[in-house]
């Protein structure tokens, strides 16, 4: 008689895994799969499932099975069945691996779904979901195998609570920029390739001292030395056509103008400019405190800088024009020029050389739809990788006025490379998302811009993801006189009008010099 071989011990014991794992494995399925849910959810309930309680299960069942058959059971039953350890361990890292592991990255589907992600994104993404469960896991493995009597286990239970302890104070005391993120990611690697060997050489009944000393030794080398940062990507600079600055009277031609007395050439079609940053020369470029159309700085003595939710201008808007009916009558918010005056920004160094630095954006239609579908139902509309709006009708006609909620959702695996509306910092972060809703009615030769609702902003920046979610209902006034003259009801005013969404493309910054000659005409022209 032959013996078995090895891929059949192998499968023996993974049928002896889930013959004794079964329950906990269910419970903690259950438990994953209402996780997930919740995490779908804008609104969460009052008594909703512990975030941590999937990672407890998931730890109790590594630990129950790898206790079972450690080299630290007294259970002599454990240490005499001829399956051999290595086959053993080998079925409990497939059981894990497709017990836990496989379920936890599947939820990445539900919840990334819809971001238009790419491979690049998803690799990522995954990445950065099994790398902390790998870690944890083939942790409480380790452990696990060593367990013993009483006081073993609680002098290593201690050890392992400080472990932890110093573990979780190193990720959070590391700041969250993109290359510290990195070089965790690469010495999270090293330790969990270390963890796993020193549980494999500990369930064959080998010394694994000397695994983790090399182990925790590379990875302390890693955190100190490591400069790895493979999501940077400089900033891009705009070169497709050669902008000119006017300062003085407008220039003839198509002008964008920036102040009064400021003008930009050279812009092609359905491109527009917003400032970056405005300062003196002398000045550390860019300074943290400049003028900017993305911030503004509050009265208090230290002056914080907040960035803007909404920083388009009006010059975002006439860009449009040309794509719409000849004569159309446009209504909108006033906003939107320029909110601080030259005179303020410059104060008293007018006789002084000043620096622009201007973002310049293509607006891009990236959806067309008749009113009437959609006002009907949820609509979800990819703006970018890793950015999504979703809106909904809620009141056609409320107080003479249209109502859609909406949310601007971010979701992006920080592992990944930044996308290519990343690649642009103002005072030291990226500016907000913005976007244009409008309705175009040829029936009555008009087009109206959505007027913005309250915001409320929620984020969760983890070490691996990014997710933040803003509320950005926006409505329209109702065209009543309009419709009248036309002699239109409101159905059929819906009938004849379509919703576009309009997003500001980056395509580059570009540094600008003003002489104080120039600052000078341009304080005249004023």
């Amino acid at each position: 008689m032959s013996a078995p071989t090895f891929a059949f011990r192998v499968w023996h014991q993974f049928t002896l895994e889930w013959r004794a794992q079964w329950l906990m494995v269910l419970l903690w399925l259950v438990a994953l799969a209402t996780g997930c849910w919740q995490v779908l959810q804008d609104d969460h309930a009052d008594i909703s499932m512990p975030e941590f309680l999937p990672g407890l299960l998931a730890l109790m069942i590594v630990v129950r099975s790898v206790k079972a058959d450690g080299p630290g059971n007294a259970d002599v039953g454990a240490h005499a069945r001829p399956l051999g350890r290595g086959a053993v361990w080998l079925a409990k890292v497939i059981f894990f691996k497709i017990a836990l592991l496989l379920p936890w990255l599947v939820c990445a589907w539900p919840e990334d779904r819809g971001y238009g992600y790419g491979v690049v994104e998803w690799v990522a993404d995954v990445a950065g979901r099994a790398l902390p469960a790998v870690l944890w896991g083939a942790f409480a493995a380790l452990m696990a195998s060593w367990s013993g009597e009483t006081r073993k286990n609680r002098m290593l239970g201690g050890g392992s609570a400080v472990v932890v302890a110093l573990l979780l104070w190193k990720l959070y005391s590391m700041g969250r920029d993109d290359g510290e993120r990195c070089v965790l990611a690469v010495a999270g690697c090293v330790l969990s390739v270390t963890l796993v060997l020193a549980w494999w050489q500990t369930t064959l009944t080998r010394r694994a001292w000397l695994t983790l000393a090399f182990g925790g030794l590379a990875t302390v080398l890693v955190v100190s030395l490591g400069h790895w940062n493979w999501r940077a990507k400089p900033e891009r600079r705009y070169a497709e056509t050669k902008l000119v600055l006017h300062c003085g009277s407008k220039p003839e031609g198509a002008a964008l103008e920036l102040w009064p007395g400021m003008y930009v050439t050279g812009l092609p079609a359905d491109h527009a400019v917003s400032v970056v940053a405005f300062a003196p020369v002398d000045e550390a470029w860019p300074p943290q405190t400049a003028f900017s159309d993305y911030t503004w700085m509050d009265d208090a003595p230290q002056g914080k800088v907040h960035h803007r939710r909404h920083w388009m201008t009006m010059a975002h808007t006439r860009v449009l024009v040309p794509h719409y009916s000849t004569g159309a009558l446009w209504h909108g918010n006033e906003d939107a020029e320029r909110v601080e005056t030259l005179k303020k920004v410059v104060g008293k160094d007018v006789e002084r050389p000043w620096r622009l630095r201007l973002a310049v954006q293509r607006m891009t239609r990236v959806m067309s739809m008749p009113l009437r579908e959609a006002i009907r139902g949820e609509k979800r509309l990819v703006l970018d990788t890793g950015r999504r709006l979703d809106f909904e009708m809620s009141a056609l006609n409320y107080d003479s006025e249209m109502h859609f909620w909406a949310k601007l959702r971010r979701r992006y695996p920080l592992l990944a490379p930044v996308s290519e509306q990343e690649r642009m910092k103002v005072a030291g972060a990226f500016p907000e998302e913005d976007f244009l809703v409008l309705l175009h009615s040829p029936g009555i030769h008009e087009v109206r811009t959505a007027c913005e609702g309250d915001y409320n902003y929620s984020f969760s920046d983890g070490i691996l993801h990014r997710v933040h979610n803003r509320d950005v209902a926006f409505r329209f006034p109702n065209p009543r006189a309009q419709m009248d003259m036309a002699g239109l009801k409101l159905k059929e005013w819906v009938a004849g009008t379509t919703l576009d969404v309009w997003l500001p493309e980056e395509r580059g910054v570009v540094d600008l010099e003003v002489s104080a000659e120039e600052m000078g005409r341009v304080m005249e022209a004023r």
